[in-house]
C-alpha cells in the first residue's frame, strides 16, 4: 500500500470530535440579555473572522456548539471559514431574549435524519426525598437550555455502527438573582450570593440528573456508542459532571491482568482524562475566571471509544485545546480587557480512529 493511499484510509476510518461555545453568536443589532448590548457590523464580522479562523484550525467532523441565538450566523461563520459546503447544520434561533441555544455540524453525509432538541426533564427523574433528615423536593422540571440529540453514521467500514451525539450546556456557577421577595428582606439580602451560588448549584446539578436519564434510558439495553459535547459548566471531577459520566473507572496499568476499569456499560470517559494518562506534566483548562482554570468544557465517550474496553470500536489518538485567546484576553490584558472577546472559553478537539478489539472466543 502507497503512503497516498494509507493516508487517505487512515482519514476515512478516523472520526474527530470538538466542543465550542460560541460566547453569544448572535447577528447585528439583535439583542441577546436584558441589557447587554448588542453586536455592531464591524464587531460580528471580527467574531466571524476568529470563529472561522477556529474552524479552520479544527477540521472537526463533528461541532456541538452552546450559546448560538442565530442560525445564520452559525451557517455565516462557517462559509468566512470556506467550509459551509462541507457540513450540514441542525441550528434553530434563539426563542427569546436570555435563551441561547446548542447546535450540531456534521460533516455531510454523516448526519441521520431525526435529530431534535430535549427541552423537558424525562417523566422518570424524580427528586425528591420525603422522610428523614435527607427530606428535600427539587421541582425544576425542564432544562436552561435545551438538549441536542442527533444520530451520526461515521466514517470507516460498513461495520462502524451508527452513533449518538448530545450536546447541552448547563446552568453556569453565576449566582441566581433572588426574587424582589426575598431581597426585599435584608436577613436574606446579606446572603443573597451564598444562596444565589447554591440555587446555580442545585439547577446545573438536576441538569446533569436530567441528561444523565437521558443516557440511561438511550444507553441501556444496546452498543450504541454515544458522546457528550458541552459546556458542563463544571470541573470533570465535580459532582454534576460525575452525575453525567457514572464515575466509570480507568484501567492505569497498561499491562498485567488488571480487570477493574476495563469497561462501564453505561459510563462516559472524559477526554480530558485519557489525555492526562499520555503525558505527567499535561495541563489543560478551557476557562478562566478570576484567575482560576478549569475545564468547563467536555467531551465524554461510552465504552465503545475506550481503549480497554472488550467493546471497542474506537481508539483514543489525542485531545486537542486552543486556549491562547484565553490567556491573551484575560491574563495578559487584565487591566486593559478587550471591548469583545471572541469566545471566554477554549475549543476542545478529540480524534479517534476505528480499531474494533476482536475478541477470541474460543
Amino acid at each position: 500500500m502507497d503512503e497516498k493511499h494509507r493516508a487517505s484510509k487512515m482519514t476515512r476510518e478516523k472520526i474527530s470530535f470538538c466542543t465550542f461555545n460560541l460566547l453569544n453568536l448572535q447577528k447585528p443589532r439583535r439583542k441577546i440579555y436584558p441589557g447587554a448590548k448588542p453586536l455592531l457590523r464591524a464587531e460580528y464580522d471580527s467574531k466571524l473572522r476568529w470563529t472561522a479562523q477556529m474552524l479552520q484550525a479544527a477540521q472537526a467532523d463533528v461541532y456541538g456548539f452552546q450559546e448560538l441565538w442565530a442560525a445564520d450566523a452559525l451557517v455565516d461563520a462557517f462559509k468566512k471559514a470556506g467550509l459551509a459546503k462541507d457540513y450540514e447544520f441542525v441550528a434553530r434561533d434563539a426563542p427569546g431574549i436570555g435563551r441561547p441555544q446548542v447546535a450540531l455540524a456534521v460533516r455531510k453525509g454523516m448526519l441521520q435524519p431525526g435529530a431534535d432538541w430535549h427541552e423537558d426533564f424525562p417523566e422518570s427523574l424524580v427528586l425528591r426525598k420525603r422522610r428523614t433528615i435527607d427530606q428535600v423536593s427539587v421541582s425544576i422540571n425542564g432544562f436552561s437550555r435545551p438538549v441536542l440529540v442527533a444520530e451520526i453514521k461515521p466514517p470507516g467500514p460498513k461495520s462502524a455502527p451508527v452513533l449518538k451525539v448530545l450536546v447541552a450546556h448547563l446552568k453556569s456557577k453565576r449566582p441566581v438573582m433572588l426574587d424582589r421577595e426575598e431581597y426585599a428582606n435584608p436577613a436574606i439580602r446579606d446572603h443573597a450570593d451564598a444562596i444565589g451560588s447554591t440555587l446555580a448549584s442545585i439547577r446545573r446539578t438536576a441538569e446533569a440528573a436530567a441528561l444523565r436519564a437521558l443516557l440511561n434510558g438511550s444507553m441501556a439495553g444496546n452498543q450504541t456508542p454515544h458522546v457528550v459535547l458541552g459546556d458542563l459548566n463544571n470541573g470533570s471531577a465535580s459532582v454534576s459532571t460525575g452525575v453525567i459520566t457514572g464515575d466509570p473507572r480507568y484501567k492505569i496499568v497498561e499491562s498485567g491482568r488488571q480487570v477493574s476499569g476495563r469497561r462501564a456499560d453505561r459510563g462516559l470517559y472524559s477526554v480530558e482524562t485519557l489525555m492526562q494518562y499520555r503525558s505527567q506534566r499535561h495541563v489543560g483548562y478551557t476557562h478562566i475566571y478570576e484567575n482560576k482554570l478549569e475545564t468547563l468544557d467536555h467531551i465524554l465517550v461510552s465504552e465503545e471509544f475506550y481503549d480497554h474496553s472488550p467493546n471497542r470500536k474506537w481508539s483514543f489518538v489525542e485531545t486537542v485545546l486552543w486556549n491562547d485567546h484565553l490567556n491573551d484576553h484575560f491574563v495578559r490584558n487584565r487591566d486593559n480587557p478587550p471591548k469583545l472577546w471572541p469566545s471566554d472559553h477554549a475549543v476542545v478537539k478529540a480524534t479517534f480512529e476505528w480499531n474494533e478489539l476482536k475478541v477470541d472466543s474460543s
